[in-house]
């Protein structure tokens, strides 16, 4: 027979706490590491094992500049110039060093666009820009940033 355990918080025998619950019924974990066991014996570490940060934006001009469609910790998406791109974050990065994997679709016209981190301006705590490069073409402009292309990222890395 299933029953109901009712409790705010939940502790080791040495009092220290693990977890608490709230009237809502919104579980927090107390600080420290929380592993997963997963696949086999592999576990994952929740803090370090989660994306930080994401976003899905249109950098395209016929469609809207700039907008964000969805996004996770992004507050704000500046247009620094043609074809390039920076993302404020709501909260910072612990460190400026992170992993920042990307992806996108371009509509099928006659040159490919690809998007990449900005070399001449790298991520910091608290922002990363992009450059939207034209990569192939039939005409002039290899190379040219290019306001174009539906795009995502995800950032990963410890959280300040």
């Amino acid at each position: 027979m299933a029953g109901i355990v009712g409790l705010t918080e939940l502790q080791h025998t040495s009092g220290n706490s693990a977890m608490t619950i709230d009237t809502n019924g919104n579980l927090t974990i107390k600080t420290g590491t929380t592993t997963v066991k997963g696949e086999g014996s592999n576990t994952t570490n929740l803090q370090q094992g989660l994306t930080k940060i994401w976003c899905h934006w249109v950098n395209d001009t016929s469609q809207a500049t700039n907008g964000i469609y969805d996004s996770l910790n992004i507050t704000a998406l500046t247009d620094v110039g043609s074809g390039a791109s920076r993302f404020s974050y709501t909260t910072n990065m612990g460190q400026a060093v992170y992993s920042v994997p990307t992806g996108g679709m371009h509509d099928g016209g006659i040159y490919v666009v690809d998007v990449y981190l900005d070399h001449d301006t790298p991520p910091t705590t608290s922002q990363v820009d992009f450059d939207i490069l034209q990569e192939s073409t039939n005409a002039s402009g290899v190379g040219a940033r290019q306001d174009d292309g539906l795009w995502s990222m995800s950032i990963l890395g410890d959280l300040a």
